[in-house]
C-alpha cells in the first residue's frame, strides 16, 4: 500500500470515528436501563397489531420527577439534539375540565423542553400537535401525530407511541452551559399507574454537527476515494 492509500485509508476511519462520536448517549432499553435513575424494562408492542413486534421500554412511569439522565463531557455552547419515543397508556385525558390536564414534560438543567398533555380519549383536548405542540388547547382525536395509535375498545388498553425523531415529530434540543446536564422527564396530574402511565424507548443524545454518515455511505465513500488513487497511481 502506497503512503497516499495508507492515508486515505486513515482519513476514512477518521471520519467514521467523529461520526460515531457525536452520539453521547444511547439506549434501545433491549439489554439495560443504562445511566437513568428510575424505572425498569418493560415490555410493550411497538406496533398498532396487538400480535405485532415488541419492544423494552423504561417505565412505567407517571406523576412527579420519575426519572433523570445526568450526561457528562459535553462541550458548552454546543448544541445537544434529544430523540425519543413517548409511549402514553390508557385513560389519558388531555386538556378535559375535572380529570385534567395529564401533562408530560421534559427539562434539561431546570430549562423545559417539553410541557404539553394528552389524550387517549375521544372528544378531549390535548395540547401537543406537531404544529406548535406547546401551544393549545385544541381538539384532536386520540394519538393525533402519534407514530403508533390502539384505539382498543377498552381504553386500559389504549395506547398512543410519539415519536420525537426530528422527521415527524419537534425537534428537542438544548444548549449546556456547563460539561454535564441533568435531563428530567416527569409527568403531572396523573392518576397513576396502570390508569394513566408512559414509557420511553430509542433515547438517543447526539452533539449537533455534520449528518452522521450511514456506515455504507461510508463504506462507498472509502471505496470511492482508493479507486480514484489507484487510478492516478496508473
Amino acid at each position: 500500500m502506497t503512503n497516499k492509500v495508507f492515508l486515505a485509508a486513515l482519513a476514512i476511519l477518521a471520519l467514521a470515528g467523529n461520526a460515531r462520536a457525536q452520539i453521547v448517549y444511547s439506549n434501545d432499553f433491549e439489554v439495560t436501563t443504562g445511566s437513568f435513575t428510575a424505572g425498569a424494562r418493560i415490555s410493550h408492542p411497538k406496533t398498532a397489531d396487538a400480535l405485532g413486534a415488541t419492544s423494552q421500554f423504561l417505565g412505567l412511569f407517571s406523576n412527579s420527577t420519575a426519572t433523570t439522565l445526568t450526561l457528562t463531557g459535553l462541550t458548552p455552547g454546543n448544541v445537544y439534539d434529544l430523540t425519543l419515543d413517548l409511549l402514553i397508556k390508557a385513560t389519558w385525558d388531555g386538556n378535559a375540565p375535572v380529570v385534567g390536564p395529564d401533562v408530560w414534560r421534559v427539562r434539561a438543567d431546570g430549562n423545559t423542553l417539553v410541557n404539553t398533555t394528552f389524550s387517549n380519549v375521544t372528544g378531549s383536548n390535548q395540547s401537543f400537535s406537531s404544529n406548535g405542540y406547546i401551544g393549545g388547547p385544541g381538539n384532536y382525536a386520540p394519538g393525533t401525530n402519534a407514530s403508533v395509535v390502539n384505539n382498543a375498545p377498552n381504553i386500559n388498553n389504549r395506547y398512543a407511541i410519539y415519536k420525537f425523531d426530528k422527521i415527524a415529530l419537534p425537534q428537542l434540543e438544548f444548549t449546556p452551559a456547563t460539561s454535564t446536564v441533568v435531563l428530567s422527564f416527569e409527568g403531572q396530574g396523573l392518576q397513576g399507574v396502570p390508569d394513566e402511565s408512559w414509557a420511553l424507548d430509542n433515547v438517543v443524545v447526539a452533539r449537533r454537527g455534520n449528518a452522521i454518515p450511514e456506515p455504507r455511505t461510508l463504506l462507498l465513500a472509502g471505496l470511492g476515494a482508493l479507486a480514484f488513487l489507484r487510478r492516478r497511481r496508473r
